[in-house]
């Protein structure tokens, strides 16, 4: 194999001569590597056209004929690559692979197997050729067949390739999202290569990304007894008891490891985050704030929004804004700094403000109930501000947006329902309001329309509630249109 310089030179050259009509010599293996230069960039036709000029040059070389047949196969010109493999005699792995491939599309699996076990049987088989056949199975739904073929190609391959055919096995099942398949692989090398850090590393975060925590701390354990002092093991381990929820530990390691991290940034980050879901909001910013002095640590959307929350339940609203500034500063698009900056804007009832934001978070999330529920109420807030036509028309955007807001929650947000039951009677729009009062009725004898609500909103539901039968009783009296909230 050339290196790097030496092949981009041989596809310069190439190049140059097609944009100049010339015609240059190269010699097979030079075909060879200019036409693998397009295949690794999935750019098949244009290896195809190399390797059809390389057999102008070496007519009926074998190894350029297969390279044209798997070309043709990769641009699902079958037929052709059918034809072209049968009339060559070759039984070179690739040949052979080539063949399975075209019986695997006709599903001819018997002719399939046949081919795959000559592939097992030649002097030409490796761990990348046992890989080729197992990449065959998952394209053509044949994975069935990995495990008994993996078991075959394991008792065949000499004992120095079986180590990276499993590794490589473990990876591609990876990319394949399989990662049962991935987890039993690494223990299986694990059984053969107990010492190998790495390999204990990978099926720890495989393990804590299927949320086996208790087993992936137990691999890390498993490492540490390899390198004791490994920063990365140290820290995943805090990972995974973090998202176990065991946050206490998770922060002592934190704290451990930040002592002697070579990215003492990172390590402090983690140790404010735990911090912060434990409660302590002044320790949380302190440590984040080192983390950023004193270690130039630059953080995300996520941290900074992080920063606000902590900042806001020590009641310094003023940072609080300041860090969900530089969190949207960081990411103007980050939904949940969005949210919280407009929920701080109706708390100062800066209805326009709020307005924004929260129009800015559903245009990220079309779906999303706090940012729908809002709106409505934003609007109608607004609505009490102006007269008239726009009256009108703020009052049924605020309409618009609880009716949104019922869809979202199944027609099951009970207040979301008063509220717009509320502004239906307001507007005299009595056989609307009628429909929404009879569903909450109906919601309101059921039990489980209660048990999820806090105190606060079970009380406002309940005032809601006997308003709206106040409004029920003075149907029958001309109902005036011009009632308001209480």
């Amino acid at each position: 194999m050339k290196s790097e310089d030496a092949e981009a030179e041989l596809v310069r050259r190439y190049e140059e001569m097609q944009r100049n009509g010339e015609r240059r010599y190269f010699d097979t293996e030079d075909i060879e590597d200019i036409a693998y230069h397009y295949e690794t960039a999935h750019r098949y036709a244009e290896a195809l056209d190399v390797v059809e000029y390389g057999l102008r040059l070496h007519p009926d070389n074998p190894e350029l004929e297969e390279r044209r047949a798997d070309y043709l196969l990769c641009l699902d010109r079958v037929e052709e690559a059918e034809q072209l493999i049968n009339s060559l005699p070759s039984r070179s792995v690739d040949a052979l692979l080539i063949r399975a491939e075209i019986a695997m599309i006709r599903e001819n699996l018997p002719a399939a197997a046949d081919l795959i076990t000559e592939v097992l049987a030649s002097d030409e088989l490796s761990w990348e050729v046992c890989l080729d056949v197992i990449e065959l199975f998952f394209d053509y739904n044949y994975a069935d067949r990995i495990a008994p073929f993996t078991e075959e190609a394991l008792s065949r391959l000499p004992e120095d390739e079986q180590e990276d055919f499993l590794h490589e096995l473990a990876h591609l099942y990876e990319e394949r999202t399989l990662p049962e398949q991935a987890i039993t692989t690494y223990n299986r090398l694990l059984d053969k290569y107990p010492y190998t850090l790495d390999y204990w590393i990978d099926l720890a975060r495989l393990l804590e990304e299927q949320g086996k925590y208790d087993e992936a701390i137990e691999a890390c354990d498993f490492a540490l007894t390899i390198d004791e002092n490994n920063i990365e093991v140290l820290f995943f381990r805090g990972c995974c008891f973090y998202d176990k929820g065991d946050l206490k530990t998770a922060s002592q390691i934190f704290d451990s490891v930040s002592e002697h991290a070579t990215d003492k940034g990172t390590a402090l980050a983690m140790l404010s985050t735990c911090y912060s879901r434990l409660g302590l909001y002044t320790k949380a910013i302190e440590t984040m704030q080192s983390a950023v002095r004193d270690y130039n640590y630059i953080l995300n959307a996520d941290l900074y929004c992080q920063m606000a929350s902590d900042y806001y339940e020590t009641g310094d609203t003023t940072h609080a804004r300041e860090a969900l500034a530089k969190a949207l500063d960081a990411d103007d698009c980050h939904l949940e700094s969005l949210l919280f900056m407009g929920e701080l804007a109706v708390k100062d009832k800066a209805w326009n403000d709020a307005l924004t934001f929260f129009q800015r978070a559903l245009e990220q999330d079309p779906n999303n109930l706090y940012a729908t529920e809002n709106l409505a109420e934003i609007w109608e807030e607004l609505s009490f501000t102006v007269k008239d036509a726009q009256k009108n028309e703020y009052e049924q955007k605020a309409l618009e947006y609880y009716a949104a807001a019922i869809d979202l929650s199944g027609g099951n947000d009970v207040e979301m329902l008063l509220k717009s039951a509320l502004l239906h009677f307001k507007r005299g729009d009595t056989d609307e309001a009628l429909q929404e009062v009879d569903a909450i009725e109906e919601m309101s004898h059921n039990p489980d329309t209660w048990k999820d609500m806090d105190a606060e909103s079970r009380e406002r539901t309940k005032t809601l509630l006997e308003v709206i039968e106040f409004l029920r009783k003075r149907l029958d009296s001309d109902l005036n249109t011009d009632i308001y909230y209480f």
